[in-house]
C-alpha cells in the first residue's frame, strides 16, 4: 500500500499521478465508503510490483500537505 485516505477525491487523484508515471496499480476498498462507520474503511492504493512502493510514496509524499495561505 503506498497511499491511504478518508477522501476518496484524494485517493482517485493518487490513483491517477501514478498511473500517468506508468506505475501499474490497484484500488482496495473502493466501494466501503458508503457503508455506516465502523464499517466504512478508507480507500487503499497499492502498487502491484513491491519494487515500485518507494518511488510511488516519492511522488505522492506532498499530496497531503496544505499550502500556506498569506
Amino acid at each position: 500500500m503506498v497511499y491511504t485516505h478518508t477522501n476518496p477525491a484524494l485517493v482517485g487523484l493518487a490513483k491517477s499521478m501514478l498511473e500517468s508515471e506508468g506505475f501499474d496499480v490497484t484500488l482496495k476498498n473502493e466501494f466501503s465508503t458508503a457503508g455506516i462507520p465502523p464499517y466504512n474503511l478508507d480507500q487503499e492504493l497499492w502498487v502491484l510490483n513491491d519494487s515500485d512502493a518507494e518511488a510511488a510514496r516519492k511522488i505522492l509524499a506532498g499530496l497531503d500537505e496544505t499550502p500556506d495561505t498569506p
